[in-house]
């Protein structure tokens, strides 16, 4: 673990403690869930306390539970400001929220996801997760470049409304909660130049 978080050697006992309390308390853990998702994500330990509860308001606003959030922390990972409209383009892709147990599908930014989503309506067997795969499995499986998708299907206010409106017309039927984003919103994250960890 110190090879992927080599500073947690300068953490205090104490520090490290009061994060495993912080976790087991917002998010309604045992002990045993806790050493599980930081087994998995163990910089999550090094991640402020402010940002994982502004995290968590996007968690709770599409329900996603304790055993979720535990088999996949990865989603801690995931900037706040595009968190939503990942979850929706996916929801919009599957139909319904199951992708939430498969790991890894936040990590992807919201413009490829997006440039993907576009560029594989018009394709053929294709699975509702490929638009969260990584540079090299995209361009063999569909021979394909994300950086040249996103200039051709780059994220507009008609996107959003597009997303808006496409999300929630499937989760009426699927009687799941109404969801909105805003252009604001996606364009903070562009300004803040999110982070593609998948790369």
């Amino acid at each position: 673990m110190l090879k992927i978080l080599p500073t947690m050697i300068a953490l205090s006992q104490e520090s490290v403690l009061e994060k495993n309390e912080f976790y087991k308390t917002t998010f309604n853990l045992s002990q045993n869930e806790f050493n599980k998702m930081f087994k998995n994500l163990p910089t999550l330990i090094a991640l402020s306390q402010e940002s994982v509860l502004e995290k968590k308001k996007n968690f709770d606003k599409v329900g996603i539970t304790s055993q979720q959030f535990v088999d996949n922390a990865s989603i801690l990972n995931c900037p706040s400001n595009s968190f939503i409209f990942k979850y929706m383009l996916f929801y919009i892709q599957c139909q319904n929220n199951k992708f939430l147990s498969k790991k890894g599908w936040s990590i992807t930014s919201g413009e490829k996801l997006w440039a993907r989503y576009c560029f594989l309506k018009s394709q053929k067997n294709v699975k509702d997760l490929d638009i969260s795969f990584d540079e090299k499995k995209t361009y063999r499986k569909y021979h394909a470049n994300s950086t040249e998708l996103m200039l051709k299907y780059p994220i507009t206010e008609d996107v959003i409304e597009y997303v808006n409106n496409a999300y929630n017309e499937i989760a009426y039927i699927n009687g799941d909660k109404p969801l909105s984003i805003t252009y604001e919103s996606i364009q903070k994250t562009n300004k803040s130049k999110e982070r593609e960890l998948n790369e």
